[in-house]
């Protein structure tokens, strides 16, 4: 079977996740909202979300180190980055968003809170889409990330060297990640 990028993405995000991106995003703008912070917010629609996320993923390929960098008009690559950003959303907008995303509920706490939703998606998403095959295998793989905390783990060995460290089960013929866990200092599963 074939599948477009979009059909894809839709099968580890599916309808409830992004429902539940959105619920939490509202909920934690609002929450600051009532802390004083002085920007303009109106609960996020689902077509909203959707263009937020895809311009995220279109920024991820152009690669420019900060926000600002797509609103520059003097190359190429970045000028078309910043007529995508005019035409499908105001830079604002955008910024403010960024500013308040929270995949969990912003009320409750534990090491993974702010991952947790998204992960259990991704984590029945890849035992539901996959049959592995006779070889399956058990493996530590680091998700990249610049993120600042007590989790992020240095793996001198590995070809990302830092990030947050996965146990993996995995397809030992073609590497699918079948099911994992992420280490939190001590063994944790979600």
């Amino acid at each position: 079977m074939t599948y477009t990028p979009l059909e894809l993405f839709k099968l580890f995000f599916s309808d409830d996740v992004l429902q539940t991106l959105r619920h939490h995003t509202n909920k934690n703008a609002r929450k600051k909202l009532h802390r004083e912070k002085k920007y303009p917010w109106q609960d996020l629609s689902p077509q909203e979300l959707q263009k937020f996320l895809g311009l995220n993923f279109y920024c991820a390929l152009l690669k420019l180190s900060a926000v600002q960098d797509y609103q520059e008009k003097n190359k190429n690559k970045i000028k078309l980055a910043s007529l995508f950003l005019q035409v499908s959303y105001q830079g604002i907008i955008f910024l403010v968003i960024s500013w308040n995303i929270h995949v969990s509920d912003p009320d409750k706490h534990d090491c993974l809170f702010h991952l947790k939703p998204i992960l259990v998606s991704i984590q029945d998403a890849c035992k539901a889409f996959y049959q592995p095959r006779q070889n399956i295998a058990m493996d530590e793989r680091i998700l990249a990330t610049k993120a600042h905390t007590g989790m992020t783990q240095y793996m001198k060995a590995k070809p990302t060297k830092w990030g947050f460290k996965l146990f993996v089960l995995a397809d030992s013929s073609n590497s699918y990640t079948v099911d994992f866990a992420v280490y939190t200092g001590k063994w944790a599963s979600i």
